[in-house]
């Protein structure tokens, strides 16, 4: 083979890894949306106005999408962990900002990502009957790492998971 037809191989080669790798993938839909479409209406509606269902205590407008995560059971699983899991240490702009002088830091503001893995939880917690052990393995990195308010979240979430199966924490 000459340079020049190496060259081209190894081009193509090149061309054909990138198109895999970036290539989108199937992904699970219910009713024609997405997972992270049913979670984004689920974590938009205003829990403040409307009517309320009696049943759950909670607005009759997030009955369709807790439906939809029932539904969706456990393929929903990876996605609302990944949602848990996601940014659990600061980010570096966050660690230099902390050892600024206090009237140079950032005024503190309420962390979305904080707010979508309450609320990631509170659908693997309310909707899914997703199995210990799977919940235990996927949200590791959570009980791994130093962030408090996560590991919270995940502690609640497996210990009612038990509760609901008769099992021990332990």
């Amino acid at each position: 083979m000459t340079r020049t037809g190496k060259l081209t191989a190894g081009i193509a080669l090149v061309a054909l890894a990138v198109a895999i790798l970036f290539w989108p993938r199937p992904r699970y839909t219910y009713q024609g949306k997405t997972v992270e479409e049913w979670f984004k209406e689920f974590i938009t509606l205003s829990p403040s106005s409307g009517p309320v269902d009696p049943a759950t205590g909670l607005p009759v407008r997030y009955a369709r999408p807790r439906k939809a995560f029932q539904e969706m059971g456990t393929n929903a699983v990876p996605f609302l962990a990944s949602r848990i899991n996601r940014d659990l240490e600061p980010t570096l702009f966050e660690q230099l900002a902390s050892k600024l002088p206090g009237r140079f830091q950032p005024k503190p503001k309420p962390e979305r990502k904080d707010f979508e893995a309450w609320q990631a939880a509170c659908l693997l917690h309310d909707c899914i009957k997703a199995p210990h052990n799977m919940l235990r393995e996927m949200l590791k990195p959570v009980l791994l790492s130093s962030n408090g308010f996560r590991n919270e979240l995940v502690v609640s979430i497996l210990t009612q998971k038990n509760r609901k199966n008769g099992t021990s924490t332990r």
